[in-house]
């Protein structure tokens, strides 16, 4: 079965918001469990860092944030 993956924006936006900090923690919090998936835009500019996972979009992350979102694939 493949691996749940959780697509990451690394758009200006985000990037201007934070998300190249991210990075490295969802990587380490992913740990061969969960795929990261570079993506260039979902749309959440205002509200970024964003991601995507099942279908369903995740706004203003943080570590913790980003870190539970991991946790719960």
């Amino acid at each position: 079965a493949p691996l749940p993956a959780i697509k990451l924006c690394r758009a200006e936006a985000c990037k201007a918001r934070g998300v190249e900090a991210l990075v490295a923690e969802a990587e380490r919090a992913a740990a061969g469990r969960v795929k990261i998936e570079t993506v260039y835009c979902l749309g959440l500019c205002s509200v970024g860092p964003a991601a995507m996972a099942n279908g369903d979009v995740h706004a203003r992350l943080d570590a913790d944030r980003l870190g539970a979102l991991i946790e719960a694939l």
